[in-house]
């Protein structure tokens, strides 16, 4: 974040010019912590041995309600040698 001094002392417009340029900055820098992106595969291609805390998207993973086959895509985590639904902890399925 720039160091961007404030000084009561300052012209007003001078004041609001240097706080305007310290809220894009800290907008700036909020806009990049919240950007995740996962790595996206179908059910079937997750890989079989993951990193310990591995997360992915299983892009035909169903949501609960949804029927066989009908999977829209999932978050999922590897946890006890499966890839599960952060929903409800259980296995992804398709």
């Amino acid at each position: 974040m720039a160091n961007i001094p404030l000084f009561i002392d300052l012209p007003i417009t001078e004041l609001l010019e240097r706080l305007n340029l310290l809220i894009i900055d800290i907008n700036a820098e909020i806009a990049a912590l919240n950007v995740a992106q996962l790595n996206s595969y179908s059910v079937a291609s997750l890989p079989s041995s993951p990193s310990s805390a591995a997360i992915a998207f299983a892009t035909n993973g169903r949501k609960v309600g949804e029927g066989s086959g009908s999977g829209t895509g999932v978050p999922v985590y590897y946890s006890l040698g499966q890839w599960r639904t952060f929903s409800d902890d259980s296995p992804v399925t398709v």
